[in-house]
């Protein structure tokens, strides 16, 4: 990052205006390809997320149970389920 604030004076005489501002668009558009496979990656993990959740058991997947049957901490009547960790 240094070297490239350091140069940027050649950098600028060596790509001139013009060059600058068409390496500005290829960078957007090379940013705009990133975020809008974030955004796909994201969807597809939700939904592959959503269809695992519908075959597992509640038991399996504690997410996927209703939170009047949710348990928060420790099983305590059953010692073997207690684990620190």
């Amino acid at each position: 990052m240094f070297a490239v604030l350091r140069t940027s004076v050649l950098i600028l005489r060596i790509l001139g205006t013009m060059g600058i501002f068409v390496m500005e668009k290829i960078m957007g558009l090379i940013l705009a390809g990133f975020s809008v496979q974030l955004i796909y990656n994201g969807l597809v993990i939700s939904e592959q997320t959503r269809s695992t959740a519908d075959t597992l058991s509640p038991d399996m997947y504690p997410y996927t149970r209703s939170p009047a049957t949710m348990s928060f901490g420790p099983n305590l009547s059953n010692p073997d389920s207690f684990s620190p960790w």
